[in-house]
């Protein structure tokens, strides 16, 4: 079998396409299928304008918690843990026991460790002298 290797900085949609589903078929073939079903959590000031949100992903029965931000002029005041919150009960109502998302040392460990996350990753000199934390929850209403 002759083999050729390729590095592509933007391949087309049907190469994409063939990765994807290759790997979706040989997950699902284990697991079974995997529905995946976003999240998005939006707050906006009386004006109309996002002061904060969270995005995530539930896969099988965890959310993926892909990013989570508020604004300076909102910071310290409780929106953070509301929208957490929101996500995760919404996550909940989806059938998740789980969730588990990274952050960095210069962004929000402690504030995920006071809403029960605990690290399960460190990868370290990431980047530069920081680190990337890898941390888990079990959601409470999780049977």
């Amino acid at each position: 079998m002759s083999v050729q290797i390729t590095l592509e900085d933007a391949p087309d949609e049907a190469t994409q396409h063939a990765v994807y589903e290759g790997l979706t078929r040989f997950n699902e073939a284990r697991v079974g299928p995997c529905p995946t079903l976003p999240i998005w959590v939006v707050a906006r000031d009386g004006n109309g304008v996002v002061i904060g949100g969270v995005q995530g992903v539930v896969s099988w029965t965890w959310l993926y918690l892909n990013m989570l931000w508020v604004d300076d002029s909102a910071r310290g005041a409780g929106l953070g843990s509301s929208l957490l919150k929101r996500a995760e009960e919404a996550a909940v109502n989806r059938g998740c026991t789980d969730v588990f998302l990274y952050t960095f040392s210069f962004q929000a460990p402690e504030f995920y460790r006071r809403h029960g996350y605990e690290v399960f990753g460190d990868l370290e000199c990431f980047p530069g002298d920081n680190h990337q934390f890898w941390m888990r929850k079990k959601l409470s209403n999780a049977s």
